[in-house]
C-alpha cells in the first residue's frame, strides 16, 4: 500500500444548482441537512473556487434524492448545470468547434477540475462513448446519474435540445425504479458497468456547435486558473479537507477521516508511513490559514484563534510564535491589510 494518502477532490463549483433544487423539492431546511449530512458546509456556496472532498459532493447528491423524494433527481440535476457551473474546465471543453473534440478535450483536462476520477473516450464500431470512472464505483447513484445529465447537456449544447444518446450506462445495479430513469433519458439504460457512460454516433461527432462560444480557450488558461486552486496532491489533500473544515471551526480527526473516506485508525496509519501525525497536520492547516487572515482581512486575533479551533487567544499565540517567531500582532503590522505589501 502506498505511503500517501490521495483524497479525491473537486473544486466547490461542482456543487452547481444543487441548494436551490433541494429547495425546490424538499424546503430550505432540507438544504442545511442535506450539507451536514454529507459533511459539507453551506459556506462552500459562495467560495466556488475552494476545492472540497469528492466524497461530501458525491454524498450531497444522495442527500439531496433522499430528501427529495425524486428518482431521476441526480439526472434531472445534471441537465441543469452549465458550462459555467465548470469553470474554465468545461468551458475549455465546449469551446470545441466539433461536438468530437469536445469530447476528447474532457479526458485531458478533467484533473484541473477534479482528482481521483477521470474520463476516457471510446470509439468501437459506429458509436463512441464518453465514459466517466467514478472513485466509488456502485456507491452513490444519483451522483453518477448527475455525471451522466451533465454529458447529455454537453452534447445538446452541439446537436440540439431533442438530442437522445444511443444509450446510457451507470456503474451501479438495476433497482426497482429504474425504468423512471430510462424514460427520463429517453434511451435505453446499461445498469452494472464499471463506469458511467453515454454513447453518441460517430456521425455526431463531426457535428459543429449550435451557437458560437463565448471565447477561445486553451489548456494553458484552464491551467492557469487551476494554478490559483491549492491542487490537491499526497498529503496536499488531507490539508485541504482539514482547513476545508477549519472554515466552520472544526478541527477534529474524526470528521477529517469520514471525509477522506477512511477510518481514524486508518487515517493516523497512512499518515504515520509519510512521517506526519493528524496534530502535525492539523497544524500546518491552521498556520496556512491564519496567516491568509491575519494578512487579507481585519478579523481581531481573538475571533481567528477561536475559527482555528483553539479555545483561547493565549494558545493560539503561543503557537504562531512558534510557527513564525512572531506574534500574530506583529505579523499583521508587517504584512496585513494596513501594510504596502498587504494589500
Amino acid at each position: 500500500m502506498s505511503q500517501f494518502i490521495v483524497v479525491p477532490m473537486t473544486g466547490a463549483a461542482a456543487i452547481g444548482p444543487l441548494p436551490r433544487l433541494i429547495t425546490e423539492h424538499a424546503g430550505d431546511r432540507a438544504v442545511d441537512r442535506a450539507f451536514k449530512s454529507a459533511g459539507l458546509t453551506l459556506s462552500a456556496i459562495a467560495s466556488p473556487r475552494t476545492p472540497i472532498p469528492l466524497l461530501g459532493l458525491a454524498q450531497l447528491w444522495e442527500s439531496g434524492a433522499r430528501f427529495g423524494g425524486d428518482r431521476c433527481f441526480g439526472y434531472s440535476g445534471g441537465l441543469d448545470m452549465t458550462q459555467t457551473t465548470y469553470g474554465l474546465w468545461l468551458a475549455f471543453c465546449v469551446s470545441a468547434p466539433t461536438l468530437g473534440s469536445a469530447l476528447a478535450r474532457m479526458p485531458v483536462s478533467i484533473g484541473f477540475h477534479q482528482t481521483g476520477t477521470r474520463f476516457t473516450f471510446d470509439h468501437r464500431n459506429d458509436v463512441a462513448v464518453l465514459r466517466y470512472h467514478p472513485a466509488w464505483p456502485g456507491q452513490f447513484p444519483h451522483h453518477s446519474d448527475h455525471v451522466a445529465g451533465s454529458a447529455v447537456r454537453l452534447m445538446r449544447s452541439y446537436l440540439g435540445s431533442d438530442w437522445r444518446p444511443c444509450w446510457v450506462e451507470v456503474d451501479y445495479q438495476r433497482d426497482a425504479d429504474w425504468r423512471r430513469l430510462e424514460e427520463a433519458i429517453g434511451a435505453e439504460v446499461r445498469f452494472g458497468a464499471d463506469t458511467t457512460g453515454v454513447a453518441v454516433s460517430q456521425a455526431d461527432l463531426l457535428r459543429p456547435r449550435a451557437t458560437k462560444p463565448g471565447r477561445a480557450l486553451t489548456l494553458d488558461d484552464v491551467a492557469l486558473e487551476a494554478a490559483v486552486i491549492p491542487r490537491p496532491e499526497p498529503l496536499r489533500s488531507v490539508l485541504n479537507v482539514v482547513a476545508y473544515r477549519m472554515l466552520e471551526g472544526e478541527t477534529d480527526i474524526d470528521g477529517a477521516a469520514a471525509l477522506c473516506g477512511i477510518g481514524v485508525q486508518s487515517l493516523q496509519r497512512r499518515l504515520r508511513r509519510a512521517g506526519l501525525s493528524y496534530r502535525e497536520v492539523l497544524a500546518r492547516a491552521r498556520r496556512r490559514r491564519a496567516e491568509a487572515l491575519l494578512r487579507h482581512t481585519t478579523m481581531p486575533i481573538a475571533e481567528i484563534a477561536y475559527a482555528l479551533g483553539y479555545e483561547d487567544h493565549a494558545n493560539f499565540t503561543h503557537a504562531f510564535k512558534r510557527w513564525t517567531g512572531r506574534a500574530p500582532s506583529a505579523f499583521r503590522a508587517s504584512t496585513g491589510p494596513g501594510h504596502p505589501r498587504g494589500t
